[in-house]
């Protein structure tokens, strides 16, 4: 009796350390790194004339060129949402991602000559560093470094960069 006892106590247990994973990370532990990202996309747009991945399908399959070109790993690529597996699949395959393949938001049609404070990469669901539930967003910015925004505070960082964009684009 003591042992089922045991038992049915170790698999709560268990169950209840799941649980706390799966709301930590929803999607798994990973480290899709938007700093590396971030640093690959400005080597693309130093080797590019300043312009950054563009002129694709969409943005997901202009940021695969990082790919192509060889600046970059299927296993950041795929961000924090997306399997390893399908990324490598389709890029062997000679193939592009797209918007259900690609875990990033990509801003396309950014230089090197704008603003350095111009978000150009994150990921679409706003997980953290690891893929943690965390209350902050990572963001790339066009000069290679990151920010860290709070969830709270997204809405208004989204719309300070569309102004941001809007002046850049006049």
């Amino acid at each position: 009796m003591w042992i089922s006892a045991g038992l049915v106590i170790a698999l709560l247990l268990a169950l209840g350390l799941r649980s706390a994973y799966k709301r930590k990370y929803p999607y798994g532990h990973s480290h899709c790194c938007v700093v590396q990202l971030a640093i690959a996309l400005r080597m693309y747009a130093n080797e590019n004339g300043g312009n950054f991945p563009k002129g694709q399908s969409s943005p997901e399959a202009s940021l695969s060129l990082l790919y192509r070109s060889q600046l970059i790993t299927p296993g950041i690529l795929r961000g924090k949402t997306v399997s390893e597996e399908i990324v490598k699949k389709i890029l062997g395959a000679g193939g592009l991602l797209g918007p259900d393949t690609c875990g990033w938001h990509y801003v396309e049609g950014l230089t090197l000559s704008n603003n350095v404070n111009t978000a150009i990469v994150w990921d679409k669901v706003g997980l953290g560093h690891n893929g943690e539930d965390s209350g902050f967003r990572e963001v790339g910015l066009i000069d290679g470094s990151h920010q860290l925004v709070r969830k709270a505070d997204w809405e208004n960082f989204l719309a300070s960069q569309r102004k941001l964009l809007k002046t850049q684009r006049q």
